[in-house]
């Protein structure tokens, strides 16, 4: 792991980037300039003044808080970008681009590090169909059970033990963590 200058952030192309909502301040700010729109000619059309003001109120809001609405637009709204050598994560908010650059605000973390602290877990869910058991010798079922066990499928174990051994619910789940404490050994 080490720290960088947002400067020094390589950016690609083929980033995965996850960022602050643009969409979601496009719709806010249209909400509320409609909205706005809306009071103004409720008043208009009653001769009322109070809804002009109250959207008066809301516009000079929108306008005190444009920097907020508009830093979503700027090329450091991001908070995790990950590229092919691992994680870089910027904790700096993007609200917070007028300090100075020469203070660190992103931690690259290489995935070679992350990889002895992330269990992953395979792609592929298994389909278990309980109608069937029955039609399957007490081997093959057990066998099946092992196996649902093993790929860390433990709520379909623990309903395929409840079917096989005629467990409740705790019973089978200390059957099915035993199995898995087995495995581990």
């Amino acid at each position: 792991m080490r720290l960088l200058h947002l400067a020094d952030v390589p950016v690609t192309a083929r980033d995965h980037v996850f960022a602050y909502s643009r969409t979601r301040a496009i719709v806010f700010t249209g909400s509320i300039v409609a909205g706005c729109g809306a009071l103004v000619w409720f008043g208009w059309r009653e001769q009322f003044w109070l809804p002009p003001v109250i959207a008066g109120m809301f516009l000079l809001g929108l306008l005190l808080f444009r920097e907020t609405i508009t830093a979503r637009f700027q090329p450091t709204n991001w908070l995790v970008r990950a590229d092919n050598e691992g994680l870089l994560v910027k904790f700096r908010s993007y609200l917070n681009r007028h300090f100075p650059d020469d203070t660190p605000s992103v931690i690259s973390i290489p995935y070679a590090f992350l990889a002895p602290h992330v269990r992953i877990l395979p792609a592929t869910r298994t389909r278990v169909d309980y109608t069937k058991l029955d039609e399957k010798g007490q081997r093959e079922q057990e066998t099946r059970l092992i196996e649902l066990v093993q790929t860390g499928e433990t709520m379909a174990a623990i309903k395929m033990a409840r079917k096989i051994y005629a467990f409740d619910l705790t019973e089978a789940k200390q059957f099915v963590d035993g199995l898995r404490g087995n495995k581990r050994a």
